[in-house]
């Protein structure tokens, strides 16, 4: 008897894929305000078990085989034989069951059908900065066991960027106290600097590396006058391959480079994840989120400090490097002759240009479906 389903996307963060396909509109919103109003993992538990909805997501086979840690480990580095799909229901009385009865699978089936048709149709013009108002309809092929009278029905889908803002707006953090009476500027928060596989670590150069750099006409420089305190100097490194360390310089130098880098709050209240989230502005007034790192790691919280350590020797300059190798021997290591571009920029704190701590959205398209 299902008209119309709402569904959401999961896979922003890299720590969970996956769909939510919603049995209305209101559990869909509910759930959004429910879950960014709630403070503890007991009332963001309570609201994710309120759902009405089916799920599909997705886990490793054999963890243990490939070291997979689920919490810190991204599920789209395995092989994709090595993931396993999980489908599901949740329900405000029902709760949660790890199974779909006939009817239920039939629809999530037509659903998931039509999400690859619509994607294979719209999915490059899509993302998280261009969400437009798009509609197809889908022709879908029925199970053979279930198409006794009628092998193919039409569904309608439609992206729904006005709700999908709606909900959006829900999940704008709270100003802290001190900032609610200071107009906070117009920055374009963005993800879309760097590829997917880039690689990023908080780590030093000595002097002389930094000399080389700077003197070597083939690097991309930015650079400023600043006295050299101790034997290194902070650097963020930032790896890919070279086609796309060639994009990153031609974007940055586009929008006349880098201005500050700072790190940032950042949550997952699904999640109750806090992360550092490291941030890359430019002249332009866009702020590129370029690390993620989790707050209460214990290495990446220790790399943090000793990082924070050199940055007061630097008297609040580090560098940026873009390096290529990434998928080659220097791997997490990059080597002097694989840094294609060096900045130097100050670190600043993010109350300075009136930035509060960030919340992590998803996306949100809905499907029509005509039976």
């Amino acid at each position: 008897d299902t008209e119309t389903v709402y569904v959401s996307l999961l896979g922003m963060s890299g720590t969970e894929y996956g769909v939510i396909i919603y049995r209305s509109l209101d559990s869909l919103q509910r759930f959004r305000a429910a879950i960014t109003s709630q403070d503890s993992i007991e009332d963001l538990t309570e609201a994710f078990l309120s759902q009405d909805c089916w799920f599909l997501n997705y886990q490793a086979k054999d963890p243990e085989a490939w070291d997979f840690d689920e919490e810190e480990d991204d599920l789209a580095d395995l092989p994709d034989e090595e993931i396993m799909p999980q489908f599901g229901s949740l329900h405000p009385i029902e709760g949660q069951r790890l199974f779909l009865d006939e009817e239920e699978a039939i629809t999530v089936y037509l659903t998931l059908q039509a999400l690859i048709d619509f994607f294979q149709t719209y999915g490059e013009e899509l993302d998280l900065n261009h969400f437009p108002e798009f509609q197809k309809t889908c022709p879908v092929q029925l199970p053979p066991t279930v198409a006794e009278t009628q092998q193919s029905l039409t569904l309608d889908v439609a992206t729904m960027p006005k709700l999908s803002q709606e909900l959006l707006s829900l999940s704008q953090p709270t100003p802290f106290p001190s900032f609610l009476d200071k107009p906070l500027p117009h920055f374009q928060i963005r993800d879309d600097l760097l590829p997917e596989k880039a690689m990023i670590r908080l780590g030093r150069l000595s002097w002389d590396i930094v000399h080389q750099l700077r003197d070597n006409p083939k690097t991309y420089k930015q650079l400023l006058e600043i006295e050299e305190v101790g034997d290194f100097f902070p650097i963020l490194f930032i790896q890919t391959t070279r086609p796309k360390v060639k994009e990153i310089i031609s974007r940055l130098d586009e929008e006349g480079g880098i201005t500050s880098v700072f790190f940032n709050e950042g949550e997952d209240p699904m999640t109750d994840t806090e992360y550092d989230l490291g941030i890359l502005q430019t002249p332009e007034d866009n702020l590129y989120i370029v690390a993620e790192l989790l707050r209460h790691h214990p290495k990446l919280a220790k790399a943090k400090r000793d990082w924070d350590k050199l940055l007061e020797d630097s008297q609040g300059y580090c560098g940026v490097v873009l390096a290529m190798g990434a998928t080659g021997a220097s791997r997490g290591n990059p080597q002097v002759k694989d840094m294609l571009a060096f900045f130097i920029v100050p670190v600043i704190d993010p109350e300075d240009i009136g930035m509060t701590p960030l919340q992590l959205v998803s996306q949100v398209v809905g499907y029509e479906l005509d039976w």
